[in-house]
Parts: C-alpha cells; sequence; structure tokens
C-alpha cells in the first residue's frame, strides 16, 4: 500500500479547521491556507506530522471543491468526452462511491 504523506493541495482536517497545504518550501515548512477563513499559517512538516500520528488530523471529504481554486478552473460538459472515456469516468465514481459509502478513508504508513 502507497504511504501516506503530505502535498501541495493536501486538503485536511486540523483542530476542527479545514486546511490546504498551499506551499511546501525546501526545510520543510508548510504554508497552510484555512479554507474557511482564508488565512495562512506556517506549521513544520514535522509538527504537522506528529499531529497526524496523534489523531490530530483527519481526512477531508471537502477537499479543495469549496476553495477558490475550483472556481477558476475550466471544465467541459462530461456529455462532449469520448464514450471509452465516459465509461472509465464512470467506473471510477462508482469505485469512489462504495469507498466512501462504507465511511471516510483512513490512511496509514504501511
Amino acid at each position: 500500500m502507497r504511504t501516506f504523506g503530505f502535498h501541495k493541495n493536501t486538503v485536511f482536517i486540523r483542530h476542527g479547521k479545514t486546511y490546504k497545504i498551499e506551499r511546501i518550501t525546501p526545510d520543510d515548512q508548510m504554508l497552510l491556507e484555512s479554507l474557511e477563513t482564508g488565512e495562512f499559517i506556517i506549521e513544520s512538516r514535522q509538527q504537522i506530522l506528529d499531529d497526524y500520528k496523534t489523531g490530530k488530523i483527519q481526512a477531508s471529504n471537502e477537499g479543495v471543491q469549496n476553495s477558490e481554486l475550483m472556481k477558476q478552473i475550466y471544465s467541459r460538459p462530461l456529455s462532449d468526452l469520448p464514450e471509452k472515456t465516459l465509461t472509465q469516468i464512470k467506473r471510477r465514481k462508482h469505485y469512489l462511491t462504495s469507498i466512501y459509502e462504507y465511511g471516510t478513508p483512513i490512511f496509514t504508513r504501511d
């Protein structure tokens, strides 16, 4: 299984607030954007990982869909896509829907 990691645009809930990783600096500092308030904070990667280990961080189902980023992205109607692509999209959607019906995914190191 792939290991869980924090990457740019990862969205998570920490201390009851939803954050998105806006940037990770070369010295392992993370610029976090609060999706509720738009505020930015800087935290060390180690602090975020420690919070994750102790269960203070949860995966967010909301993701970036509610942020300004998603409002800026253009997408064409699904009906414009080829039939083969639509079939693949429906298969993937069914797979993800089944996972989320079971409950929120839990990310582990192994």
